[in-house]
């Protein structure tokens, strides 16, 4: 289940990157038919703001599937309480 789920969070995350990058591209493709003459400010600007919204995107993603798979190791494993009998061999 847990599996599932992080992939639908995954999903969703590199949606979300897309979505707010295509959003990027298109304001600053409005800025520059407004303003030719700041081409170069407006275009590093982008690059820098796309670059930082995939960072996210991509850190939150392998967070996610690190978590997945660190759930799914543990789910056959019993958890003793700390001073057990068993933790004392």
């Amino acid at each position: 289940m847990t599996g599932t789920l992080a992939a639908i969070g995954a999903g969703l995350a590199v949606i979300g990157a897309g979505i707010g990058i295509g959003n990027i591209g298109s304001k600053a493709m409005e800025a520059i038919a407004r303003q030719p003459e700041v081409v170069g400010d407006i275009r590093s600007n982008m690059i820098l703001m796309a670059a930082l919204i995939e960072g996210a995107a991509l850190s939150r993603l392998s967070y996610r599937f690190s978590l997945s798979n660190q759930n799914e190791r543990n789910a056959g494993r019993v958890r003793l309480a700390p001073g057990s009998i068993s933790t004392l061999y």
